[in-house]
């Protein structure tokens, strides 16, 4: 693919933060290159680099403003915001850190042309632990890029949602010192006509980082999300909970690398396809030489409700140390017809018997501050479904 008609129409932009010469260089090698094709198989990239030059040749859409995001939490004294442009050298450190630990790469080309898209974004810092939320929205058809840098021993409750209708991308990347701890909810449930976004987590060593993950699909959504346990002892839990419904596309693909010893991943996803839907989810553990002792597992189930629905799942696991405790599974399946009997003999209709197992499937994992609005959404398009 030939990334010169979308890199002559961006704006010309100097980033202390990136070289913008080396980024359009690096996209443009990567989107013909083997592992884009690979890794994009099951929802071709094309369709995002044609939402990306719409986007720029649309006179009406607005200027990327990187507060904007930002929808409560940030006037605590603990928490220091920053738009990339006005980063001091030290702020610049901790993009770097970030920003330059394998976002922008060869897997993930959109990073690359989010960041020269949107020329500028945003850092928040986390000095101490905040007494309340960090609430982030992601409401507008633009392209964002934020970094959180947590501080060591700070403890961060974060909740991110995404909820713009048109083509947008974002990228976070995180950051979480010597025994940081963060517990971030996170949910995409706007079914919007393209959606791409990557979340990054660096854990330092004794760090704790538990995630819920819940998003529904769109006229095509991908959520890239990768973990690098970098430190002995850190830790990350993820449980998700996912409903695609008819003629909607989600695919998820995602990684956590154990680089360290002694480290900890728990990855639990629940999944629904209605109708003629597509969902793809991938999920890779990687164990590094150096990370003996580590501990990781993977689970991904789901339900088709109906025979049209397409559901393609793929666990992996890649160890390069003897001395670990792996596990990985993935099953496809529909709802018991005991199950649905057993409720009809107690006075249900089949209809409501189906809708009741199939919203206690995505509630095992459903849990956080955005558990009721997720469930809600989710009750609806089970509830538009069975009419």
């Amino acid at each position: 693919m030939n990334a010169a008609e979308i890199l002559s129409d961006l704006p010309a932009r100097k980033m202390a933060w990136m070289d913008s010469s080396e980024a359009a260089e690096r996209l443009s090698a990567s989107l013909v290159s083997g592992v884009v094709r690979e890794q994009w198989k099951y929802t071709p990239i094309k369709g995002f680099i044609e939402g990306f030059k719409l986007n720029l040749a649309n006179p009406a859409s607005p200027a990327p403003d990187p507060a904007a995001v930002i929808a409560d939490g940030a006037e605590q004294p603990q928490v220091r915001l920053v738009p990339f442009s006005d980063a001091t050298a030290e702020d610049l450190v901790c993009l770097r850190k970030v920003l330059h630990d394998g976002v922008f790469s060869e897997r993930y080309p959109l990073a690359d042309l989010t960041a020269l898209t949107a020329g500028n974004g945003i850092l928040i810092r986390i000095l101490e632990s905040p007494q309340h939320p960090l609430l982030i929205d992601f409401s507008v058809d633009q392209c964002c890029p934020v970094v959180i840098s947590v501080a060591p021993n700070a403890h961060l409750e974060l909740v991110e949602t995404s909820s713009a209708v048109g083509f947008h991308s974002e990228f976070m990347g995180i950051d979480l010192g010597e025994h940081a701890r963060l517990r971030h909810a996170r949910c995409t449930l706007a079914t919007a006509t393209g959606h791409w976004s990557l979340l990054q987590v660096s854990l330092a060593a004794g760090a704790d980082y538990m995630l819920q993950s819940y998003s529904t699909g769109a006229d095509r959504r991908r959520i890239d999300t990768r973990v690098l346990l970098r430190g002995s002892g850190a830790r990350v839990e993820i449980d998700g909970a996912y409903l695609v419904e008819n003629g909607c596309h989600l695919d998820q693909q995602t990684i956590v690398e154990h680089q360290a010893p002694d480290t900890f991943s728990q990855q639990r996803f629940h999944g629904i396809g209605l109708g003629n839907s597509k969902t793809t989810f991938n999920g890779r553990i990687h164990i590094h030489p150096d990370a003996p002792r580590s501990d990781a597992a993977l689970t991904n189930k789901n339900l088709a409700l109906d025979a049209a629905a397409v559901i393609n799942t793929k666990p992996e696991l890649e160890i390069y140390s003897d001395d670990v405790k792996c596990s990985h599974g993935a099953t496809v399946g529909q709802l018991s017809e005991d199950a649905i009997f057993f409720l009809r003999s107690r006075g249900l209709s089949s209809q409501n018997a189906r809708a009741m197992l199939a919203t206690a499937f995505l509630k095992t994992y459903l849990h956080g501050p955005l558990a009721k609005t997720v469930e809600q959404r989710f009750l609806e398009a089970l509830s538009r479904h069975d009419r």
